[in-house]
């Protein structure tokens, strides 16, 4: 799959993202960003649209019911970045990316099943971007 392809993708999840999610603005550090959070047994998806120089940190509990997940990353920041943590029930590390300007990004992520914590942390974040991970299996 080349670049074009996986950015049209991952945006194309962002877009499914925000509209199918229930969109809920938010106060404090988010300010009038708007968030679309929906996490289920084998399933995460995030989105979040209007963010305007935010920094916080997001975390959440994946429970992936075996051992390997799609994870597709997509969204256009025109202003600071995100990192995106993920680790597996025992603390390791699945995967730690940094991303900034135009995301459009998919792995595979391979970890023992159970309960994964994935972390957000924006900082000074401006734009758009959505997170989904989907447990193949």
């Amino acid at each position: 799959m080349n670049i074009k392809t996986k950015f049209a993708l991952a945006t194309g999840i962002l877009a499914l993202v925000v509209a199918c999610t229930p969109a809920t603005p938010v106060g404090g550090t988010l300010g009038t960003a708007i968030v679309g959070e929906q996490v289920t047994t084998d399933a995460l998806s995030l989105g979040y649209s209007q963010m305007n120089n935010v920094t916080d940190t997001k975390s959440y509990t994946y429970t992936c019911t075996s051992d390997t997940s799609d994870l597709s990353v997509g969204g256009v920041l025109s202003g600071g970045d995100i990192e995106l943590t993920v680790s597996d029930g025992a603390g390791n590390l699945v995967i730690n990316k940094t991303f900034s300007a135009v995301a459009g990004y998919t792995q595979i992520l391979v970890a023992p099943a159970g309960d994964w914590n994935v972390n957000l942390d924006l900082d000074g974040t401006s734009g758009q971007i959505g997170v989904e991970l989907n447990t193949r299996n």
